[in-house]
């Protein structure tokens, strides 16, 4: 855990490189560590590494099936991708285990927004909005959401509660 930590403490301090090299110590030592995974996954994320990102993810989740970031990387990653209905799948695991995780119901409703379900995105939009009220994006994608099923006045509403939010982030 030690070394993860010293990874942590060194990324936020800018310094991916000795970062990535912590993450990686902490894997030799403990190959099965999921925490370490996730996060040499975000340094790797950064650079653009894309099979290697999926695959810590991946493995950090299978590692911890009820460990909610990975999975929610998990889905992240294959959104990037493309791969939506995956995402879905993989988003769709995180609220399961942690229902009011915001960033797992807007992950949810993006991919589900890439794949035309309006109406399941609109409602998973909804889900992130009530879990964190002030979600400014996920009240902005909601809106655009509204507005591709013909819903302006909703679709208005809820844009203007995202300007409201941005407004108080100040």
């Amino acid at each position: 855990a030690a070394l993860n930590n010293r990874g942590l403490a060194l990324r936020q301090l800018g310094k991916d490189d000795e970062a990535e090299v912590s993450f990686r110590r902490a894997l030799e030592v403990r190959p099965q560590f999921p925490e370490a995974l996730l996060n040499l996954g975000n340094i790797l994320r950064s650079r653009d590494c894309t099979d290697a990102v999926l695959e810590c993810f991946l493995q950090a989740s299978e590692l911890k099936p009820r460990f909610t970031p990975a999975h929610i990387c998990v889905g992240t990653s294959y959104a990037a991708l493309g791969e939506y209905q995956t995402a879905i799948d993989s988003y769709n695991v995180a609220p399961s285990i942690v229902p009011e995780h915001p960033q797992a119901w807007f992950g949810l409703a993006d991919a589900q927004k890439h794949l035309g379900l309006f109406e399941e995105a609109v409602t998973s939009y909804g889900q992130a909005i009530r879990t964190k009220p002030d979600f400014v994006e996920a009240t902005s994608n909601l809106s655009d959401v509204l507005a591709s099923l013909g819903r302006a006045d909703e679709a208005i509403a809820a844009l203007n509660e995202a300007v409201r939010f941005s407004q108080i982030g100040r």
